[in-house]
């Protein structure tokens, strides 16, 4: 192969490799630009918690935030919060970013037809009513473990004025602020790099912003459908739109539920038919013409067992979040049968591959992005705020969530070992620095569990 300024190099891995030709400059120059990001991703990430915290205290200084306020100064207080801690790290992380980078960031043209755009309006918003159920269903089974998640209370409105702030705050502020930075800001510049990829990885950026175990598997999957149909119309209008309707909709049955006897009728008709009227609006989508992403290219065989491995799945779900059954195993089953349709079909559908995806493969490029020094600090930072959410009665639930904590630092050591240990990366500067903040974050954690005396008691209160 023949690099740009015209010398031969041979890729790593091929037969002829040799070590004293100089090494592939796109792939160093595509590992640099998308470290550069991760950077940017974590400190964004971390201003957002900084930033919410120091307004929160100034709040709280100057007599706005308090015990005895009322809906309109709790909503109003809401509002500002979301639109500094978001908007601010955000936008200064956007500075940085280089021109090509800043022109990809903000799909704010129309959406490739509006047939496309209410047709994804309708699927996603199914998507995140499906996610709903999921979510419930979750916490259904980690309570089968003594794991309890923490469920927040906020005050419903009494009058139209109020009502229109609490669509404001719960609607429209969260679908423009949270979409112009994760959709907008994050996940479009790491198109470049495959949709798969942007998709995948803002929506973990996406899950975790939350803090809430009871939102975070909701937040990934809605993330996802958000992702995908803002590049499959080619604006992020569309997932502005699903985004704003999910949330208005979680409005509309609170109102109802608080102020009339009609709350859980009302939820399961307007649920039944988002579910019906996405599905169908899904399908139609499907085959309608919009930019690449299309789901036809699978086999059909691999569509129908995905389609009826969500389905179990979710009535899996629906059953623990209703019942609470005391067998988990059922879960854990369906669980994995429906990861293991999902990667089938992954595979066998090339569609979410368009586009130039770079010349790193997947496996590094996930790597880079999820082990650099401000990733990991704020993947730590995220995961102690979200362990406020939970409260642990067994012992079981203890071992359960050492093992996960334990399963991610290992994983985050593995990616950056990747890194290190590869023959093809020049720059590693960064991830010697990330490997160090590991081994520091581990010292802590370690500490932390000795002075704790092996219990979770400090983070759950």
């Amino acid at each position: 192969m023949q690099n740009q300024n015209g010398n031969y190099y041979y890729q790593y891995g091929s037969p002829n490799f040799n070590p004293f030709i100089p090494k592939d400059p796109l792939i160093n120059r595509d590992a640099r630009r998308l470290t550069k990001l991760s950077m940017l991703a974590g400190a964004g990430v971390l201003g957002f918690v900084v930033v919410q915290q120091i307004v929160m205290v100034i709040l709280s200084a100057v007599g706005l935030v308090s015990s005895d306020m009322s809906f309109a100064q709790e909503s109003i207080a809401s509002v500002f919060l979301s639109l500094t801690s978001i908007l601010i790290p955000f936008m200064i992380i956007y500075a940085f970013y280089d021109k090509d980078d800043k022109e990809r960031c903000f799909e704010l043209g129309e959406p490739v037809s509006k047939r496309c755009f209410w047709l994804a309006v309708s699927a996603g918003l199914m998507i995140c009513c499906m996610s709903d159920y999921i979510c419930a269903g979750f916490s259904g089974f980690a309570s089968t473990f003594g794991i309890e998640f923490a469920s927040y209370d906020s005050s419903s409105p009494s009058n139209a004025a109020e009502m229109i702030l609490f669509v404001v705050e719960c609607a429209v502020v969260p679908a423009l602020t949270e979409e112009i930075a994760v959709r907008g800001i994050i996940m479009q510049p790491l198109r470049r790099y495959g949709d798969k990829f942007a998709i995948i990885m803002s929506s973990v950026i996406f899950a975790l912003m939350h803090r809430n175990i009871n939102q975070i598997p909701f937040a990934f999957i809605a993330g996802i459908a958000l992702g995908y149909f803002a590049c499959a119309t080619g604006s992020i209008w569309t997932s502005i739109a699903i985004h704003f309707a999910n949330n208005l909709f979680s409005v509309i049955v609170t109102t109802v539920n608080d102020y009339t006897q009609y709350g859980g009728f009302v939820y399961y008709v307007l649920t039944g038919a988002i579910i019906i009227g996405g599905a169908f609006a899904l399908l139609a989508f499907i085959k309608s013409n919009h930019f690449g992403l299309e789901l036809t290219l699978a086999p059909k065989n691999e569509k129908r067992m995905l389609t009826a491995a969500t389905a179990v799945f979710t009535f899996m779900s629906f059953v623990f979040a209703m019942f609470n059954p005391t067998r988990p195993s059922a879960y854990i089953v369906t669980a994995a049968v429906l990861i293991i349709c999902l990667v089938r079909y992954i595979k066998s559908n090339t569609a979410l591959r368009s586009g130039d995806s770079g010349s790193i493969e997947t496996k590094l490029k996930v790597s880079l992005y999820c082990a650099t020094p401000t990733v990991i600090v704020a993947f730590v930072v995220l995961i102690v705020f979200t362990l406020k959410s939970l409260t642990v009665n067994s012992t079981v639930g203890y071992t359960v969530c050492y093992a996960t904590l334990l399963a991610a630092l290992a994983l985050t050591a593995y990616m950056v070992y990747k890194i290190i240990s590869s023959k093809i990366i020049e720059s590693k500067t960064v991830y010697h620095v990330s490997l160090a903040v590991l081994a520091a974050v581990c010292f802590i954690g370690m500490i932390t569990v000795i002075a704790s005396r092996i219990t979770f008691y400090s983070y759950v209160q």
